[in-house]
């Protein structure tokens, strides 16, 4: 099998494609009264955690598979050289995602090259979910992990006017994946795929600046999450995020959220408060807020 099979099957094809959406432009309409506005952060993803098991397990599992899985996600974080891999796996491993009949070496060295250039690794199992099947030589789990990472904007979705951190601005990957893990009866790993990354379902909506001027709301979209967000603009109290999602036409990117500063107070508010500065009680401004995609319940394919 050739490696760039393999690092697509890791990434579950990063690679970003497809046409983009255009933020409608801040117009400042009132504050979204939907939801608070959140606070303007560097960042599109939660801040960063080391790799930890989402527990308790459920009954009647093994504390020795439980503990054998637990190291094993938890080795994913970053700054990892994926040496962990030969303390949790077998030396032979008849499958690791696309590779079948390989060695702890070969793992390694793909998921070296998959995650060079990416920070944040972190990985959550969710025991609570875990299903096993007992063998006399060997257990197969199965369970939903959360997997994170970032990676650098591609060039085709940069602009001369995006935000620009310290390190550049990053897509943050947010996905959970179904995958199955076989252990053998010393509890190592011998085989480990990913059956199913989620993708749940999304409602655009027609809150204020989400979509273009004059847009029909009867052609909002059910769309799906492809769990990738980055920050496109940043302004006064507010940033656009952009979300990776496909749709009916393919993969794209489309706003997710946008904030903006609203005008607190008009001319005539501030007479009538006879404001001691005029020109300052009319510049102070509250934060307005929008969300363009919304959960559709548990929804997903």
């Amino acid at each position: 099998m050739k490696t760039a099979h393999v690092l697509a099957a890791l990434g579950i094809l990063i690679a970003v494609c497809g046409r983009k959406s255009t933020p409608a432009p801040s117009t400042s309409p009132p504050a979204s009264a939907t939801a608070p506005a959140p606070p303007v952060s560097a960042s599109s993803r939660p801040a960063q955690a080391a790799s930890v098991a989402i527990g308790p397990p459920v009954a009647g599992v093994d504390p020795a598979v439980v503990a054998a899985l637990t190291k094993y996600f938890a080795g994913y974080k970053s700054g990892t050289d994926f040496g962990f891999l030969a303390e949790v796996c077998r030396p032979k491993i008849d499958q690791f995602l696309l590779l079948r009949n390989t060695t702890v070496a070969a793992v390694q060295k793909t998921a070296r090259a998959f995650f060079k250039d990416k920070d944040g690794l972190a990985y959550f199992p969710d025991l609570r979910a875990l299903r096993v099947e007992t063998h006399a030589d060997q257990t197969i789990a199965r369970l939903p992990v959360q997997m994170r990472w970032s990676y650098p904007l591609p060039d085709d979705l940069k602009t001369d006017d995006m935000p620009t951190p310290p390190g550049g601005t990053q897509v943050d990957r947010d996905v959970t994946v179904d995958v199955e893990v076989t252990l053998d009866a010393s509890n190592l790993v011998t085989r480990y795929v990913e059956t199913l990354v989620r993708t749940p379902a999304l409602q655009e909506t027609a809150e204020p600046n989400c979509a273009p001027e004059g847009y029909d709301p009867r052609k909002l979209r059910i769309v799906y999450d492809l769990g990738e967000t980055y920050i496109s603009a940043m302004r006064f109290r507010g940033q656009d995020v952009m979300r990776h999602v496909r749709s009916a036409d393919g993969d794209t990117w489309e706003l997710d959220s946008t904030g903006w500063a609203v005008p607190v107070n008009t001319q005539e508010d501030c007479e009538k408060m006879d404001a001691e500065d005029m020109g300052t009680c009319i510049s102070q401004t509250a934060a307005g807020w929008s969300q363009c995609l919304r959960p559709v319940g548990d929804g997903g394919k």
